[in-house]
């Protein structure tokens, strides 16, 4: 199946210009497709949402996980390197002190100007990593997860308080690092959360609470009502104002949490 409506949308757009469009896969709320011309004429988009990941050209659609050959020249792993400037642009912008970054282990790679996250199972064991963009990355997304082998997918932040009443679960791996500073947290590292997941963590928990980031408040509702009645406290929602790793004071964080 060939994507003719592609081009179209690429009609006027001259050779390196990007255009940002909502998603025609996942129906997103906000502008995440970006369509791009490339030198040879052709015109490709791809959505930067972690949840759809759809890359379209000419020929049709894939979904694929980071470290395929679009994006071959992003290698998967990157010189990495403790630098005392992330860490102070962490807690400038996230609120993320610089103790908690060495907790975390998070460094930075300077070839490709990104910070680089580990991703741990809730044993403590690293089995992947997410690079973020520290400045707008162009045509490559913001956000690119990598996974050494197949595991049930969530991120437990090392500097989780291991609080068995309650679990907050968000969308990343900075907004799960932002709120274990206050109770235990885990990224689904997307916007979907599935049986397995739940499974994993209602063993672990007696209530969880689902912070997504606001522009998906619809599908956290979608999540609470097919896992009602999975955790012994419940599961609910928590309306928030902000992505939890844009909250400047813990107190308004732990407010719109309901703790």
């Amino acid at each position: 199946m060939t994507n003719s409506w592609l081009a179209l949308e690429g009609e006027g757009l001259a050779v390196g210009q990007t255009k940002r469009i909502k998603c025609p896969h996942c129906l997103s709320t906000t502008e995440t497709y970006s369509i791009r011309k490339s030198e040879s004429g052709e015109v490709t988009g791809y959505c930067y949402r972690a949840s759809c990941h759809k890359f379209d050209n000419a020929q049709g659609t894939i979904t694929y996980e980071a470290g395929t050959s679009f994006f071959k020249p992003r290698k998967m792993m990157h010189r990495t390197t403790e630098n005392p400037d992330m860490a102070l642009w962490l807690e400038r912008n996230y609120a993320i002190p610089p103790e908690q970054v060495a907790l975390e282990r998070i460094k930075y790679a300077p070839d490709v100007n990104r910070i680089v996250m580990p991703v741990y199972d809730k044993d403590g064991v690293e089995y992947g990593h997410c690079t973020k963009a520290v400045k707008d990355p162009g045509d490559y997304p913001k956000v690119i997860n990598y996974f050494l082998n197949e595991r049930i997918k969530l991120h437990y932040p090392r500097s989780n308080l291991t609080n068995p009443m309650c679990v907050v679960l968000v969308e990343d791996i900075l907004s799960s690092i932002r709120v274990a500073q206050i109770t235990d947290s885990v990224a689904l590292l997307g916007t979907t959360l599935n049986d397995a997941q739940v499974y994993e963590l209602k063993n672990m928990y007696d209530k969880a609470i689902i912070a997504l980031d606001p522009d998906a408040t619809q599908l956290a509702y979608k999540m609470q009502s097919r896992y009602n009645g999975c955790f012994t406290d419940g599961i609910h929602v928590a309306p928030i104002r902000h992505d939890p790793k844009d909250y400047a004071h813990n107190e308004g964080l732990k407010k719109d949490l309901g703790l």
